[in-house]
Parts: C-alpha cells; structure tokens; sequence
C-alpha cells in the first residue's frame, strides 16, 4: 500500500473520530447559556466537587468557584442529551451550583470536569451545554487559562 493512501485513510480515520467531538460544539441551538436562558444574577455553591454518581473517580485537589462557573455560562454552547451521552466519561467529577438567574428564576447546574459538559435542570427541564475550553474546569490550574 502506498504511503499516500496510508495517510489518507489514517486521515479518513481521524475525521471519523473527531466528527462526534465537533457535533458537541454544534448544539440543537448553539447559543451561550448566557443567551439562551439569561444572564445570571448569583451563583450559590452548594457541595464540594464529587465524583458523578457510579464513580470511583479521584476527586481531591477538584475546586469549584464562582468564576469558573460564570466562564463556563458564557463559552458554552447548548446540545444534545445524545452527544451528552456520547461525550459523557463514566469516570468524571462534577460540581453542583444553583443558578439564580436575572430573570428571577434558578436552576440547578451539574457541572463535569473533564469533558467539558454541563447538565442544567430548569424550568422542569434538562439541558446540555458543552465548552471545549471548559475541559479540565475543576482543576487547580485552570484559573491559570485565560478566564472571561
């Protein structure tokens, strides 16, 4: 086989691989948090970050703070429960915060370290938002990135 349709199925390969990681980036509605459901008015933190339920993962050293929860409403986008699905790790850790809303309304935010994925219950509702530049939220050093 020559080198060049090695690389172009390795390359073929690879856009099957990311296909489903662009798709979290493209939500049924695309839009911010921040957008879609309204700015937000005050943050409560309600528990430390623990590991998702059925989890064995390691969560010490895993911090959550307003601020990181204000850069993830405002560069996530919403999705699907499929691509949640998809992209969820079975090993992750997440942090709980209610969100009291501008609107006067709240909701509650499951916010996962690892992957970047975000589960909002509001209004009798669930959504899913995804940040790519959330991977890693929790961790000690992301308040080294470049939050907004």
């Amino acid at each position: 086989m020559s080198v060049r349709r090695t690389a172009l199925r390795a390359a073929a390969a690879a856009a099957l691989v990311l296909s489903p990681l662009w798709a979290h980036a493209q939500g049924t509605d695309a839009a911010a948090p921040a957008q879609a459901i309204g700015p937000l008015a005050r943050i409560d933190l309600k528990r430390p970050v623990k590991p998702i339920p059925g989890s064995d993962a390691d969560c010490s050293g895993l911090v959550v703070d307003a601020k990181r929860i204000r850069h993830f409403w405002t560069h996530a986008v919403e999705s699907t429960a499929d691509n949640f699905q998809h992209g969820a790790d079975l090993a992750d850790c997440a942090a709980q915060a209610v969100l009291h809303l501008k609107a006067g309304t709240r909701g509650t935010l499951h916010l996962h370290d690892a992957t970047g994925w975000g589960v909002l219950e509001w209004k009798g509702r669930t959504r899913y938002f995804f940040c790519a530049s959330c991977e890693g939220i929790l961790g000690r050093g992301f308040h080294e990135s470049p939050l907004k």
